[in-house]
């Protein structure tokens, strides 16, 4: 298998956050292809080549030279422009939703199925019905089942409030330039 070397650029508040930013843009334009893409998904993010890149006289020669050393899966970054993070000292705004008069709940019984499942198989009002309806999942599936006792609002909806992020007028994401030696 070979490898395809090439640079990219992403943006991010670290070099992290823009190498993930880019990996996921690339699974999501060509898939996983068993680690054998030429992408950037398929390396991991190894060494910060800044200080080298800022003493470099001769910039592009040091970019070819990165080119020369990466290693198959390995990806090189080069911050170009530093993040500028939020100097705010409140970072979020409060939305409350008041409700008028009383609220009333209901127990409810969910059933689900293994632990990854976060969606309920089944909810009912009693838990003899919850029970029935899990060992029925159970047995047909022959995966365990779990029942959970939950209060649901009847009446108004359930949403108290939102907290919204609040953006700094300085705050920037950072610019990164990334040398990736990807296999394919």
């Amino acid at each position: 298998m070979g490898t395809c070397i090439f640079r990219t650029m992403g943006y991010g508040t670290s070099a992290r956050d823009a190498f993930n930013v880019l990996c996921k843009e690339s699974i999501a334009e060509y898939g996983h292809q068993q680690g054998y893409s030429g992408c950037i998904h398929d390396t991991l993010l190894v060494a910060d080549k800044t200080s080298g890149y800022k003493s470099a006289k001769d910039k592009e020669k040091y970019l070819t030279e990165l080119e020369m050393k990466v290693d198959k899966r390995d990806t090189y970054y080069i911050e170009l422009k530093a993040p500028k993070s939020n100097t705010n000292k409140i970072k979020s705004v409060v939305e409350l939703k008041p409700q008028k008069g009383a609220r009333k709940w209901e127990t409810v019984y969910e059933v689900y199925g293994g632990y990854e499942s976060d969606i309920p198989i089944a909810k009912e009002k009693t838990q003899g019905a919850a029970v029935k309806k899990a060992r029925a999942h159970t047995e047909k599936t022959q995966t365990t089942t779990y029942i959970e006792i939950v209060k649901r609002i009847t009446n108004g909806s359930p949403s108290v409030g939102t907290i919204r992020y609040k953006t700094s007028k300085s705050e920037s994401k950072g610019k990164y330039l990334f040398i990736v030696a990807a296999p394919e």
